[in-house]
């Protein structure tokens, strides 16, 4: 569609410039932008009158006359006059909503245009831009403003300090290890935790450890798990809060009458959340998080883990930079929708020396330097060999923290990890 064809209402663009007018301190409203204007001049005007306000001049009907002429915008008297005669009678809080409305119907008409170029001429571009939409779709149905999130340091700062007085300040949501939640904050809304190790080491059973605390204090909790089926993830997590031998559930020809018995104590324990098993890319976990935030608000995603998402590597694209992607994606998750992101990772196989392993650090994530410059914190799980009970989480990095080192035990009979060591047959045992 051409832009002459776009639905707009002149007089109401010129009637909102004639308000500015009359009151600059409309200017400050967030939802005042150029969006607002499909008229290139009544645009540029908007765009003279927001300059001089934030320059600090006081707009009168002289002073923008004076910027309109010197733009080259026809008669600048004339101009500044019709505006103000448009305005006569107008308020802003009916002219500005009356805008707004004809400014998401032209942002609607170009993405059906984006949409309908893709659609004719495929290519390997085409998921980004399809996200790009999907994103300013989401904004549309939320009727969100078109603002940007630009903010004056300065003027955002009160707001700051009234928040910190009355809240404290932001804590993230507990992961159930004292030493690293203390050291880290728990894992913060919007940012990206990436928790690494080698196989077989327990980063899966690290995770649902995770999922368990924050769910059970009534958070909502996506775990996104190509690798392990809903059954394998319920099994292990049954058997962390129930203290049940996974032996028991996983092995055993028929469960035992103390078995069941455990089963039927921990089932009420376990904590509501959601579960996507199936194959996916980063793509796919951006549209099944907006799903279940739809429904209710998400307050953590975890992955598990970044491997196994099968975005395709571009053409002249390295491996890394695929992952790369990944990772980036999944953190513009949690940037948008407002949750924590925890990421499951392998480390590589270099620092493993026969049946032992020493101590990981940043360089041994797999595939990619990218995860670590995307994480804004990174655990890495370490015993020295896999039958070893004695474990380690590394807080390798954290962007607003301390960084060292936090000893753990590994129970294998219950998949878990302890704070610190307990009998086989203890009935405690909480992180």
């Amino acid at each position: 569609m051409r832009a002459d064809q776009l639905p707009s209402d002149t007089n109401a663009e010129q009637a909102l410039l004639g308000l500015i007018m009359q009151d600059a301190r409309l200017l400050d409203q967030e939802e005042l932008t150029e969006a607002l204007f499909h008229d290139p001049v009544l645009r540029q005007a908007f765009g003279i009158l927001s300059r001089l306000h934030v320059d600090g001049q006081p707009i009168s009907s002289i002073l923008a006359s004076d910027a309109f002429r010197n733009a080259d915008l026809g008669s600048g008297n004339t101009l500044a006059r019709d505006l103000l005669d448009v305005s006569f009678g107008a308020t802003a809080r009916i002219v500005v909503p009356h805008l707004r409305a004809y400014a998401r119907r032209r942002e609607t008409w170009r993405l059906g245009d984006v949409l309908q170029r893709i659609a004719a001429a495929p290519n390997e571009g085409d998921r980004e831009a399809l996200e790009t939409v999907i994103d300013k779709l989401t904004a549309l149905l939320v009727d969100q403003p078109l603002a940007s999130n630009i903010v004056r340091a300065r003027e955002y700062l009160p707001e700051y300090l009234a928040d910190l007085e009355l809240h404290g300040t932001r804590q993230g949501l507990p992961m159930g290890f004292t030493d690293l939640d203390r050291m880290l904050g728990g894992v913060q809304p919007g940012e990206l935790l990436v928790v690494a190790g080698r196989p077989s080491i327990g980063k899966s059973a690290f995770a649902h450890q995770v999922i368990g605390t924050v769910a059970g204090a009534g958070k909502h909790v996506l775990l996104v798990t190509p690798e392990m089926g809903r059954r394998q993830v319920l099994c292990r997590m049954l058997c962390q809060i129930g203290h049940i031998d996974s032996d028991d559930l996983l092995r055993a020809p028929t469960l035992s009458e103390k078995t069941w018995t455990q089963l039927l104590l921990a089932e009420p324990r376990l904590p509501d959340f959601a579960i996507y098993d199936a194959a996916c890319t980063s793509a796919e976990v951006r549209a099944v998080s907006r799903q279940v935030h739809a429904r209710r608000p998400l307050d953590l995603l975890v992955v598990d883990h970044v491997g196994w998402l099968s975005d395709q590597t571009r053409s002249g694209e390295s491996y890394a930079v695929t992952v790369g992607r990944k990772t980036k994606a999944l953190k513009a998750i949690g940037r948008t929708l407002g949750c924590g992101v925890v990421v499951l990772s392998q480390l590589n196989r270099q620092s493993e020396q026969g049946e032992t392993m020493r101590r990981p650090g940043l360089a041994d994530l797999r595939d990619s330097g990218e995860i670590e410059q995307d994480a804004d914190g990174v655990i890495l799980l370490h015993r020295e060999t896999r039958e070893a009970r004695e474990a380690e989480a590394i807080v390798a990095k954290a962007r607003n923290g301390p960084t060292g080192l936090c000893k753990l035990v590994w129970e294998p009979h219950t998949t878990r990890f302890l704070a610190r060591a307990f009998p086989r047959d203890a009935e405690e045992g909480q992180t």
